[in-house]
């Protein structure tokens, strides 16, 4: 069961009549309701064959979903194997968001049958690029789409391999692929290893054409710091794990 399928029992935070009352007249949602990819946006359930209509969320849902995801802080140790950060803008204004996916014990969450964390997460990381989409104006950025970076290096054939892993990627996959499709404008991906690549592959059937956005760079640092510069337009370029003090925040 996915989070947005629980999501009555694993909203943790107390209501806020205040922050709903400012996410009613917030550009995130207008965003959202105006969206070909999230008007028909609905749970895990669909893509395993439900009936198309029987999982779609209302507006009310959606605003439900959007309070407990500003309120909702992660656990520390769910940050810490996947940090990402705000890196600013690029020459087009679109958000720059960096990840590192190395340090990622998935088995472990799988195990620990804690995806639906891993999910609200990431739900949560999505609702910050949108917010960082729609803090500039369609005229600033007319492509209301962001640039994703990630760093692979460290990924384990350990964490992939194993049959509940990739199912839940998979699913993940085919219920938020017009999202991912929508959102990423262009996607760069540093030391890719060959589990980084072999992930990519076993993707390629359901993101189809988004993955054509995607840039793969191996471990040859000169040539995907050349491309990084280039996308930043400053020779500093931030660190992955959000500790350079050079890097943005986008709250």
């Amino acid at each position: 069961m996915s989070f947005l399928e629980q999501r009555n029992l694993l909203f943790t935070s107390p209501p806020c009549p205040t922050t709903r009352k400012a996410l009613e007249d917030s550009e995130v949602l207008k965003f959202l309701l105006n969206s070909v990819a999230f008007k028909n946006f609905s749970t895990i359930a669909k893509a395993e064959g439900v009936g198309e209509n029987s999982c779609h969320l209302s507006e009310d849902e959606v605003l439900d979903l959007l309070v407990e995801l500003e309120l909702w802080e992660a656990p520390e140790y769910i940050q810490e194997q996947f940090p990402y950060q705000f890196g600013g803008y690029d020459s087009q204004n679109r958000p720059i968001w960096m990840g590192h996916l190395g340090s990622c014990q998935l088995r472990q969450f799988i195990d620990r049958q804690e995806e639906y964390l891993l999910e609200k997460y990431g739900l949560q990381a999505g609702y910050k690029v949108i917010k960082s989409i729609v803090a500039k104006t369609v005229e600033e950025n007319s492509s209301r789409s962001a640039v994703l970076i990630a760093n692979s290096d460290g990924l384990s054939l350990f964490q992939f391999m194993y049959p509940p892993t990739l199912a839940f990627l998979l699913k993940l996959a085919r219920v938020y692929k017009d999202i991912y499709a929508e959102v990423l404008g262009t996607g760069i991906l540093v030391n890719a290893n060959y589990v980084a690549r072999f992930g990519i592959n076993i993707l390629r059937p359901i993101l189809g054409q988004t993955l054509n956005k995607i840039e793969v760079y191996g471990h040859d640092e000169k040539t995907w710091r050349q491309r990084l510069r280039e996308v930043f337009t400053i020779e500093i370029i931030p660190s992955f794990t959000g500790n350079n003090h050079d890097l943005c925040q986008f709250e």
